[in-house]
C-alpha cells in the first residue's frame, strides 16, 4: 500500500475525518485499522473515521487484499489531542451578600490552556485563568459557580460550586406620617415606611432635638421644645449591609421661648388701679397669656397688661406665657403681696383727753374714726370706742393723832419721802415712822395732783428688832407666832390696813394667832412697854 493521506492529528469528539490511500496493484479488497477509540469501516481504498471522546492516539494501517493474500501494510500514526482533565474543587466562600467582592479559584486543570467560569445566577461565561474575583452586584442572585478547563480540543468537565447570594434590602419607599405639613416643639408624630424586602431590621436618624426608638418600619418621634426642621430617614439593614436610605424633609414650627422676668410693683394695696406689668417680648410668641391674683382684673394679649387690684383682691400669682399656632411657652411668675386697707374698732380709756392716731383731740366719750395709712402703707380706718375719764379732785391730808387721814375715800396711794408706800392705799395711814407724807387718788385710771404734804415728827417709834420679838412666818398663811425674846412683857394691838384692830392682847413669852378669818394685805402690829411704842409690819398671803 502506498502513503495515507488525511489529518495526522485529531481531537475526541471529531468525527467524519476521510482517510485514503493510492488505489494498490492486484487488491480486491482492502483492510483499514484504526486507533483505539476510533470507529469506521471500509473495504475500499478510501475511509471515514469518528473519534470518540475516549479515543486515544495510535496507528491507522491499510492493506491490499485478494484471493491470493494480503500485501504489504501502509501506516499512518495518528495524534488524538486530549480535553482537559476535569476541574477540582473550587475553593472560596460559599455564602455572601450583594456587593461583596470574592475572589475563588481551582487547581490548575490539566492540558487546560484556558478556563471557563459560569457565574451564579447569570449563565455568564467568563474567561480567566484558574482564578477568579466576583463582584456580587445587586441584581446577582443564587446559582452555581462552575469552572472547566479549555484547549483546542474543547472544554473538559466543570466543577461547581453552590453560592447563596444573601441580598441586601432594596431600596425603602416613602416615609408617610400621622399628621400631614408641619408639625410643633413638643407634639408626637407617628412615620411608616412599607415593608423593606430583605430587610431584617429598619434604622431611623431623626432631626436635632427629636427623640424616638424604633427597629421596625413605623416610629413614634417626640419633637422636644429644642427640636429643630431637618431630615427624618430610614434604610433596611440585614446582616449583608445597609439599604438605600429614604429621606424625609421635616419643618418643625418651636413653641415660644421661656417667658423672661416680669416687672412692676410686687406689693400693691387693695383698692388700687392702674399697676403696669410688663415682661421682655418672647421669641416665636404671637399673644401672650396673663393670670392674675383672685380679686385683680386686667386683659391684654401683649407683653405689657395694665391691673385693677379690687377691695377683695389677695395676694397671690401674676403668671406670663408666650403663645403661638404650636401651643404655650414656659410661664413666668411675678408673687403680688395685696395688702388690706384695714379695719378695725379699738376700745380707748383716758384721762380728760385723748389724740387720735391722725392727731385729732377728743375730751369727750363716743365713737370717733380715724383714717390714716397702716404699715404696708394703705389705707387704715379705725373706729375709737372713746371713754374720757377725768382727773379727780387733789385730795387733802390731815393729821390725826397716830395716823393721816385722805379727805377722799377711795383710790388714795399714800407716799412718802422716799417714794410710793406698797400697799398703803387706805383713807388712813398709821405712822410708824417720822417723816413727809402725802396722798395722789386715783380715779378710773386717772391720778389727781398731789395732795399737800404733811411732815410727822412725833412718832416714837423702836427699830424692829428680832433680839426683842420674833414674829414668823413672815409672809403668813393662817397661823402667826410671836415669841418675845426680851425679859419685858408688852401690850399688843393688831390693826389691818384701814386702822381697825382685829386682835389685841399681851405678849408675855409667845402666842399663835388664828388669822384664817382675816383677808390678804398688809397688818401693823403695835407692841406698848415702858420704853415707848414698837411697830411691826407683816402681810397676809
Amino acid at each position: 500500500a502506498g502513503p495515507i493521506s488525511g489529518p495526522t492529528t485529531v481531537y475526541p469528539g471529531q468525527t467524519s475525518i476521510t482517510y485514503s490511500v493510492p488505489e494498490i496493484a492486484n487488491a480486491t479488497s482492502y483492510t483499514w485499522t484504526l486507533p483505539t477509540g476510533a470507529t469506521g469501516t471500509s473495504s475500499t481504498n478510501s475511509i471515514t473515521v469518528d473519534y470518540s471522546m475516549t479515543a486515544v492516539s495510535g496507528d491507522i494501517t491499510v492493506r491490499g487484499v485478494n484471493s491470493y493474500g494480503e500485501g504489504a501494510v501502509s501506516t499512518q500514526a495518528i495524534t488524538v489531542n486530549q480535553f482537559p482533565a476535569a476541574a477540582g474543587i473550587i475553593s472560596g466562600p460559599d455564602t455572601v451578600c450583594q456587593g461583596d467582592t470574592v475572589i475563588y479559584s481551582v487547581p490548575e486543570i490539566a492540558l487546560a490552556t484556558s478556563y471557563y467560569w459560569t457565574l451564579p445566577g447569570t449563565g455568564s461565561d467568563v474567561t480567566e485563568t484558574n482564578s477568579i474575583t466576583v463582584i456580587y452586584g445587586m441584581g446577582m442572585s443564587s446559582g452555581n459557580l462552575s469552572v472547566k478547563g479549555s484547549n483546542y480540543c474543547g472544554r473538559g468537565t466543570a466543577s461547581f460550586k453552590p453560592i447563596t447570594v444573601n441580598p441586601l434590602p432594596v431600596a425603602v419607599g416613602i416615609i408617610s406620617a400621622s399628621k400631614l405639613g408641619t408639625v410643633c416643639q413638643g407634639e408626637s408624630v407617628v412615620y411608616t415606611v412599607p415593608e423593606i424586602t430583605n430587610a431584617t431590621s429598619y434604622v431611623w436618624t431623626l432631626p436635632t432635638g427629636a427623640t424616638g426608638s424604633s427597629t421596625t418600619n413605623s416610629i413614634t418621634v417626640n419633637y422636644g421644645t429644642t427640636a429643630v426642621s431637618g431630615n427624618i430617614t430610614v434604610k433596611g439593614v440585614n446582616s449583608c449591609g445597609e439599604g438605600v436610605v429614604s429621606t424625609k424633609a421635616i419643618t418643625v414650627n418651636p413653641l415660644p421661648s421661656a417667658a423672661g422676668t416680669i416687672s412692676g410693683n410686687a406689693t400693691v394695696c387693695q383698692g388700687e388701679s392702674g399697676v403696669v406689668y410688663t415682661v421682655p417680648e418672647i421669641t416665636n410668641a404671637t399673644s401672650y397669656v396673663w393670670t392674675l391674683p383672685t380679686g385683680a382684673t386686667g386683659s391684654s394679649t401683649t407683653n405689657s397688661i395694665t391691673v385693677d387690684f379690687g377691695n377683695t383682691a389677695i395676694s397671690g400669682d401674676i403668671t406670663v406665657q408666650g403663645l403661638n399656632s404650636c401651643g404655650e411657652g414656659d410661664v413666668s411668675t411675678l408673687t403680688i403681696t395685696v395688702n388690706n386697707n384695714t379695719t378695725s374698732t379699738i376700745s380707748v380709756t383716758v384721762c380728760d383727753s385723748y389724740t387720735a392716731p391722725d392727731g385729732q383731740v377728743y375730751t369727750t366719750s363716743g365713737t370717733e374714726t380715724a383714717l390714716i395709712p397702716n404699715t404696708a402703707g394703705c389705707d387704715s380706718i379705725i373706729t375709737i370706742n372713746l371713754l374720757v375719764n377725768y382727773t379727780p379732785p387733789t385730795p387733802t391730808i390731815v393729821l390725826n393723832d397716830d395716823r393721816l387721814v385722805s379727805s377722799s375715800v377711795t383710790g388714795n396711794q399714800w407716799y412718802n419721802q422716799d417714794g410710793i408706800m406698797p400697799n398703803e392705799t387706805n383713807q388712813e395711814l398709821i405712822l410708824t415712822a417720822n417723816g413727809t407724807y402725802y396722798v395722789i387718788v386715783t380715779e378710773n385710771d386717772c391720778p389727781s395732783e398731789q395732795s399737800n404734804s404733811i411732815l410727822v415728827d412725833n412718832v416714837i417709834v423702836q427699830e424692829y428688832d428680832k433680839n426683842l420679838i420674833l414674829i414668823s412666818p413672815n409672809p403668813f398663811a393662817d397661823l402667826l407666832t410671836i415669841k418675845n425674846q426680851s425679859s419685858e412683857t408688852y401690850q399688843f394691838t393688831m390693826y389691818n390696813g384701814i386702822g381697825q384692830i382685829v386682835f389685841k392682847g399681851i405678849l408675855e413669852t409667845e402666842i399663835t394667832l388664828n388669822t384664817s378669818a382675816l383677808t390678804n394685805g398688809l397688818y401693823i402690829i403695835k407692841f406698848v412697854d415702858n420704853s415707848g411704842d414698837i411697830y411691826y409690819k407683816v402681810i397676809k398671803q
